[in-house]
């Protein structure tokens, strides 16, 4: 079985949250740090969701803060998804390590340095922190296997008629990782929201973590009234970003094809779209554009199972 040592860069984010469980279950995945990017709420809050979901799932890894906001546009954040804190009500136990000194992009650098060409980095979050790693090391390049991204889409988006979140939120930092020259998978709308949880699906997942894991079905449940209660138009609740981080546990759950990606960097509608031309024959990526759901919803039910046994929420551990 190959091992993927792996940088995430994430937002997390009750999305994040839930790929980060499927990372440590993850048998083939040796986590070699966590940088955090704002999006999904304010970069203080991000930061102290990173480090609370490292304690709780036992990471030792170095995590580190990277980009407060956008390159270029002002800061847009989804608390109307996520909630005040970024995690819904979720009780996160206390940091256990202190935040690492360096900034993210520096923290990824090393580490692609260090090992030489072996670094896959999971990106779940707006690309900031890797766009300015990639500006400010010419030769980041070299010392990267792949990148694995969540965002874009193919068709349609989450932000407008286009923009998919990640994207729409800094279009000018992903235009920058599709133009590096590095490996990408893109993992875009097109492909999560075939991960949609259904009603009964949901009574399930309570059923499976029972008592013990009764705050992460009771985090999915914030998660789907949230969706319910706002105009947000979908009418289903999807696993973005755990489909992205399913993609190193198992290569089977998604079909993936070549393709030249570029980002529009317009303002307006188009802001943060994904032009994908499949017909291309410069492709610059591998783009998602099928799922195996059934696949994928083992992988993430095993995840729930070792959860409600191994990362048990200890009210001593809570934070105020």
């Amino acid at each position: 079985m190959q091992t993927h040592k792996i940088l995430l860069d994430t937002d997390p984010g009750i999305d994040d949250f839930f790929a980060m469980l499927l990372l440590a279950d993850a048998q083939n995945v040796e986590l070699c740090g966590v940088t955090a990017v704002a999006g999904n709420q304010v970069m203080d809050k991000i930061v102290r969701n990173a480090r609370g979901i490292a304690a709780l799932l036992g990471w030792t890894c170095p995590v580190a803060a990277g980009a407060a906001g956008p390159m270029c546009l002002p800061q847009i954040t989804a608390g109307e998804v996520h909630g005040d804190t970024g995690l819904g009500h979720f009780p996160l136990p206390a940091p256990t390590a202190p935040l690492d000194a360096r900034p993210a992009w520096e923290l990824l650098y090393e580490q692609a340095r260090a090992l030489d060409g072996a670094l896959e980095v999971l990106a779940i979050g707006p690309l900031t922190n890797l766009a300015v790693a990639f500006l400010a090391h010419p030769d980041l390049p070299r010392y990267l296997r792949r990148i694995v991204v969540m965002g874009g889409s193919t068709e349609w988006g989450n932000r407008g008629a286009y923009g998919e979140f990640n994207f729409y939120v800094d279009p000018h930092a992903a235009a920058v990782v599709f133009g590096a020259g590095v490996p990408i998978d893109m993992v875009g709308l097109n492909v999560t929201m075939q991960t949609g949880i259904s009603d009964a699906e949901f009574d399930g997942i309570a059923r499976l973590v029972g008592e013990t894991g009764r705050a992460y079905s009771e985090l999915l449940d914030f998660y789907r009234n949230i969706y319910r209660d706002n105009d947000l138009g979908f009418q289903i609740v999807a696993m973005h970003d755990s489909l992205a981080a399913a993609l190193l546990m198992d290569e089977g759950v998604l079909d993936l094809r070549p393709a030249a990606v570029r980002i529009d960097c317009s303002p307006g509608p188009c802001r943060g779209r994904s032009l994908v031309d499949f017909a291309s024959q410069t492709p610059n990526a591998r783009v998602a554009v099928a799922v195996d759901r059934p696949r994928f919803w083992e992988l993430v039910l095993h995840s729930l199972r070792r959860a409600q046994s191994d990362f048990r929420i200890q009210k001593s551990d809570v934070r105020c």
